[in-house]
């Protein structure tokens, strides 16, 4: 198994805070293709559906009610309850468009998913 870039802790939120770079090399080991601007909005999704994911995408404004970033969430199923939870490996993220927001989200939940299984903790 190819290891990525380490996630750094961040925030002391239990988020994972990944480089550009080890965001790219993990979606693109998925076989989700990029470019320049990004990942596609459909295929992250897709990608999410295909591992029995739930996600979430939600606009923000600005304190003056212009548009503002976006937020992701991404919920991983407990194999322990079967609960739609993001404590134990989903992920958030935040963007200034629905896809930037979502890639961090998923591109987390995907380097926490290998952590875990390269470690054998959680």
């Amino acid at each position: 198994m190819r290891r990525f870039a380490r996630p750094v802790e961040a925030k002391g939120n239990g988020e994972m805070a990944l480089s550009k770079d080890a965001r790219k090399d993990l979606l693109k080991s998925v076989g989700i293709a990029g470019d320049a601007d990004g990942f596609p909005l459909e295929a992250l999704e897709q990608l999410a559906q295909q591992r029995g994911w739930t996600c979430t995408t939600t606009p923000s404004r600005t304190h003056d009610g212009r548009p503002g970033r976006w937020r992701a969430s991404v919920f991983v199923q407990s194999p322990v309850t079967g609960a739609r939870t993001w404590v134990l490996m989903g992920s958030r993220g935040a963007g200034t468009t629905e896809a930037e927001a979502l890639e961090k989200a998923i591109a987390t939940t995907l380097a926490r998913e290998q952590h875990v299984h390269m470690d054998g903790s959680h």
